[in-house]
């Protein structure tokens, strides 16, 4: 796919691997929905609310009706919704037996209710179309599990298995849907949980694998993932 002019829905757009994800798309010429629970005031959003093919929305991505409402904004606005970056998440390192029942119901609700609602409220667009591609961002958590990252590695197991299964109902419809899965990456969410250890992955290493991949520079493995993830071996 030819970058230049799509228009690209992407949640947690203004922070962290969102944010420089934003960045490369606007630089390759894609108009961008930006879906964020906070819209930081900082200097790359300010010069980003300057660009006329930037839009943002503000908004829970559990709230299924913002989230469908700001869907046909995007549309209304640049005409059409060509791809989908499913990419906010919230993260938790605790070893499982100390976890209450409110960090399961936190990450379970954002990371895998969150994904669902937003895929829903998107999917009618693209079906319209007879095209899209929704990419879901996982984690080399979610392939292989992490030691006290139990419920974060539970979610983006799942979202890994939702992205199957969604890329079979969809295929006939001219979409296509696969999952990203970053290893350790220099955000916000990686200092909370590793302080004071180095991330060996930058948030614009992983943009940089997004773009190939709606590209078609790269594709995905025989389980719909395009892995990131620094293995150790």
């Amino acid at each position: 796919m030819d970058i230049k002019n799509k228009v690209i829905f992407i949640t947690g757009g203004a922070t962290g691997i969102g944010l420089a994800t934003t960045q490369r798309l606007v630089a390759e010429g894609a108009r961008v929905a930006i879906y964020a629970r906070t819209i930081p005031q900082t200097a790359d959003i300010a010069v980003l609310k300057e660009n006329p093919n930037v839009i943002f929305f503000e908004g829970d991505i559990r709230e299924e009706n913002m989230v469908h409402a700001a869907a046909q904004k995007t549309k209304e606005t640049f005409g059409s919704l060509d791809v989908l970056i499913n990419n906010a998440a919230v993260a938790q390192r605790k070893p499982f037996i100390e976890t209450t029942i409110e960090d399961r119901d936190a990450l379970i609700d954002v990371n895998i209710k969150g994904t669902l609602a937003v895929t829903h409220a998107i999917l009618p667009i693209m079906r319209e179309q007879k095209s899209g591609i929704i990419i879901n961002i996982a984690s080399g958590a979610g392939l292989y599990g992490i030691e006290n990252l139990s419920l974060y590695s539970l979610t983006k197991a799942a979202i890994i298995n939702f992205t199957q299964s969604l890329a079979d109902e969809v295929r006939a419809d001219n979409m296509t849907v696969f999952s990203i899965a970053p290893g350790g990456t220099d955000t916000e969410m990686f200092r909370a949980c590793f302080p004071g250890e180095a991330a060996p992955q930058t948030p614009g290493q992983i943009a940089d694998v997004i773009i190939k991949s709606i590209a078609g520079d790269i594709t995905p493995d025989d389980r719909l993932v395009v892995d990131v993830f620094r293995h150790a071996h």
